[in-house]
């Protein structure tokens, strides 16, 4: 597999100012070594700009744009030494339970990673406060799939203002030596991180959320999408080359990508893998990549004939500029391909669910807040579990709402089993299909869709919510405990006994039962519970 990663591509990925059609840079790479990724993050204030636009003391991973990728092997230790270089603000809100608040904390979160939400891995409960520091360490099980992932701080309340503002990173699972068909392994490995650039609705979160920092100046367009922290960049090709492109839509707001040439009889794009798990009937051609917000694709491209391409968003606005020339490269067309999948992808189109573990998780307007949206009805409440799921078993969610709210759930993807076939969307109609796995889908339908996993690798918290980042802060998100020994039970929530004195980086306090019915809560006795 190419990868080329020269020192003149890492001194331009740091440059702020980024002038249109300029060439694609890659962000630095962090490899792992012998089995472990051990590195410093820091999250501090930064400024980017480009043609039209500046932003100044917005908040970045390591000061970039995006932040470096780190790459790691299936069974690596990945350490991370978080450390929060944000300040206090007096001015800003703090405190507050599903409202905008607390700007300058932060935390990480390992957007696609099959790992245990509980600290010291991916548990966003944790908020490191400003000055202060986290130790995180997950160990990625010895069968993870090789894919495309991200990371970005993810504080219920100001998840958006510093998504939106440009934190975030990819990390990409490296394919095993003769994993890969011939075809993709020695095709060029482009990644292409795009970040949503909204000021109007970010000024708008700044402002709810009492931030005095972020400075937002735009002379031209509002709402665009940079790559690599770049506006309008330039790849290069030659006529017939196969090249594997990364996409990453480390979105923050509710729109499907959509990405397409504007001319698809020349420019192909074939798809290989969505949200990090490759796909079973590969190549499947699609004419637009309709990838959800937080969702990744793994696409192969190919462009005939010389030439300059676009490569069009949702809005139909650029964001890469294909410069296809040279002597024209000898490529068949792609063979077919399905890879061996690991466990805990095994499919489940035929698997029934374990008795009691096929529960529905609803996104819809709140009972008593017309202003908001819920999960079942109920704001998030960080004591309280929405279901609960017997370790070992197969999980059903019957999933709703997801044509105006991307569901996404940490820990375990998902895999696709109905209400996906015959969509509204032609693109998405090809894009999303019955088997296919995911761990955030948003499609046209007002229907819903059938999911399926095994809660068989990873026990404890498992978050989900809408993707729709300001959605989130303001509630919509919910979370289910997964107990060995446990059992599974829906509509009845299970709240924490909590100490007053207890810090965020503490473990988990143990759950005592804790059922809704009709609204009320009632104490009762559940058995084999912890």
């Amino acid at each position: 597999m190419k990868q080329v990663i020269s020192t003149l591509a890492f001194v331009l990925s740091i440059i702020k100012v980024n002038a249109q059609g300029d060439t694609l840079v890659q962000p630095q790479i962090i490899d792992s070594v012998s089995g472990v990724l051990d590195t410093t993050l820091t999250i501090e204030y930064g400024d980017f700009s480009g043609p039209s636009y500046s932003f100044t003391d917005t908040r970045l991973l390591n000061g970039m744009l995006p932040g470096p990728t780190l790459r790691l092997n299936a069974g690596d230790t990945l350490r991370i030494l978080f450390k929060n270089e944000l300040e206090l603000q007096d001015s800003a809100v703090s405190g507050l339970d599903n409202e905008f608040t607390d700007p300058d904390h932060s935390n990480l979160h390992f957007h696609g990673g099959h790992v245990s939400g509980e600290l010291p891995s991916d548990d966003i409960r944790m908020a490191v406060a400003p000055g202060d520091e986290y130790q995180y360490e997950t160990v990625f099980p010895e069968n993870h799939m090789s894919g495309t992932h991200w990371i970005h701080p993810h504080v219920h309340g100001s998840s958006a203002l510093q998504l939106g503002g440009g934190a975030a990173l990819s990390f990409i699972m490296n394919d095993p030596d003769g994993f890969l068909p011939t075809q993709v392994e020695d095709a060029e490995d482009i990644l292409l991180f795009v970040q949503n650039i909204n000021s109007g609705s970010l000024r708008r979160v700044r402002d709810d959320i009492g931030d005095s920092k972020l400075g937002i100046t735009a002379t031209g367009e509002t709402e665009f999408r940079l790559v690599n922290g770049q506006y309008q960049p330039t790849v290069t090709m030659q006529p017939g080359e196969w090249q594997r492109w990364r996409i990453v839509w480390s979105d923050w707001l509710g729109d499907n990508l959509n990405a397409h040439f504007d001319d698809s009889s020349i420019c192909e794009m074939q798809l290989l893998a969505k949200d990090g798990i490759y796909i079973q009937d590969y190549p499947r051609s699609i004419d637009s990549a309709t990838i959800p917000t937080g969702g990744r694709a793994d696409v192969m491209v190919r462009c005939s004939t010389a030439g300059t391409y676009e490569f069009l968003d949702f809005e139909e606005k650029i964001m890469l500029t294909i410069n296809v020339s040279g002597s024209t490269v000898s490529s068949s067309d792609l063979d077919a391909w399905a890879p061996e999948y690991p466990a805990y992808l095994t499919d489940l189109t035929s698997t029934s669910s374990t008795n009691g573990c096929d529960c529905e998780t609803a996104f819809r307007r709140c009972d008593d807040d017309d202003d908001k949206f819920c999960v079942n009805g109920e704001l998030f409440d960080k004591s309280v579990y929405i279901h609960t799921v017997e370790f070992g078993s197969v999980v059903e969610r019957e999933i709703r709402g997801m044509n105006r709210h991307p569901y996404h759930q940490h820990v375990y993807p998902f895999q696709l089993v109905d209400g996906v076939n015959n969509l509204n969307d032609a693109d998405q109609n090809t894009y999303f299909q019955t088997g296919d796995w995911h761990d955030v889908i948003s499609i046209d339908t007002n229907g819903a869709v059938t999911a399926r996993y095994v809660a068989d690798v990873h026990d404890g918290v498992l978050m989900l919510h809408c993707h729709i980042l300001t959605h989130e802060d303001e509630g919509t998100m919910a979370q289910e405990l997964v107990i060995d020994g446990g059992s599974c039970a829906c509509d009845a929530l299970y709240e924490e006994e909590t100490d007053d004195d207890n810090d965020a980086t503490s473990p988990t306090p143990s759950p005592t039962p804790l059922c809704r019915v009709g609204g009320a809560r009632l104490k009762s006795f559940v058995s084999n519970f912890v």
